[in-house]
């Protein structure tokens, strides 16, 4: 994907135009965060793209307020996607889906984002696309960041630095990623892959899109939204992690928002309400936080009724052993099925109260 690297817009560079909004986010940021100044000013702006995605990223912190949402705006911006839509999806995501610690928003957004650009298109013997980009790109996110669950990310007394770390580092590593060519594994990983997803087509279960198809009354469902989400399935990438039922029901939510926020006043307002100690995620602060709010209710609710909120811990399958797949599939998605069903019914309950 190649990034836009130049635009003219009431007689300024685009390039002029983000050093500006990074000189701006370093006064914003240091006014917000005493002892953490983060310097825009490096040359390499002129010709880096990275560098430029950073800034980018910056601005869309300072204007979103929120990692996913933020991550996701640098995304579509740079890939000209009309992107009102796949940001209200982030709406619901950030602190680890629904403010739980799970999945960083960084590896959430760009798990959306890849399967905006892949779905479920094939690459080599049968794995689809995204799974073996987006496994790569999870490695990178675990090498640079430490962890890929915003709890572990965020360790108490680090402030937001991790968060700005995540929010700007993510979209460039992932366009870079997708520039490169990916060669697929060998071995019995694939084997399992290719025996659940087989499994799983004959079946015409996706924990996902099962989900999704049954609030299709209340949010549009589409082809673009079923590739797009196609990536959480089996625990995001098949990674056992944050149900793919779960996630669904997290990004219906975030569907319905009526309006994304764009003001830096609001934001810069929220980060001092922080800072002081009071709450940050009152829903008169940011128009993300309602989402975030209800999403975190749905997540709380699955945890109870469940157990875990965590497909490995549910299914007590590890997706990439054949001989654990093989047990799955025998065993049959019954209770996959009746988990997705249950919690299309609760987001219904929590978007009609």
């Amino acid at each position: 994907m190649e990034v836009i690297k130049m635009e003219k817009a009431r007689g300024i560079t685009r390039k002029a135009f983000i050093r500006k909004a990074g000189q701006f986010a370093t006064v914003t940021l240091a006014a917000s965060a005493p002892g953490m100044l983060i310097s825009c000013a490096d040359k390499s702006v002129e010709t880096d793209d990275s560098v430029i995605l950073q800034l980018e990223g910056l601005r869309n912190t300072l204007r979103r307020g929120h990692c996913a949402p933020a991550i996701m705006s640098t995304l579509v911006e740079n890939a000209g996607f009309a992107g009102e839509r796949w940001i209200k999806l982030t709406a619901g995501l950030p602190g680890g889906i629904g403010n739980f610690g799970s999945e960083c928003g960084g590896v959430t957004a760009s798990v959306l984002f890849l399967g905006m650009e892949y779905g479920d298109d094939i690459l080599g013997e049968k794995i689809p696309r995204i799974i073996t980009v987006g496994e790569e790109y999870l490695e990178r996110f675990r090498k640079v960041h430490g962890a890929i669950d915003c709890r572990e990310i965020r360790k108490p007394g680090s402030g937001i630095r991790p968060c700005l770390k995540a929010i700007c580092l993510s979209p460039g590593m992932l366009m870079n990623l997708m520039k490169e060519t990916i060669v697929e594994e060998g071995g019995e990983k694939p084997e399992a892959y290719r025996m659940l997803l087989s499994s799983l087509r004959s079946s015409g279960f996706h924990c996902v899109h099962s989900v999704l198809r049954e609030l299709d009354d209340i949010i549009e469902v589409d082809d673009d939204l079923l590739r797009a989400s196609w990536g959480f399935l089996g625990g995001t990438l098949l990674q056992g992690m944050t149900c793919g039922a779960l996630t669904a029901g997290v990004l219906a939510i975030g569907s319905k928002i009526e309006e994304i926020e764009d003001s830096y006043c609001r934001v810069l307002r929220m980060q001092r309400m922080k800072m002081s100690g009071g709450d940050m995620m009152r829903e008169d602060l940011n128009k993300f936080n309602r989402a975030i709010n209800v999403s975190h209710g749905l997540v709380l609710w699955f945890e109870g009724e469940f157990g875990s909120t965590r497909c490995r811990d549910l299914v007590h399958t590890d997706f990439s052993s054949p001989r654990e797949v093989s047990r799955f599939v025998r065993g049959g998605m019954g209770r996959c099925r009746e988990r997705a069903h249950r919690v299309a019914d609760r987001v219904r309950v929590l978007l009609n109260t």
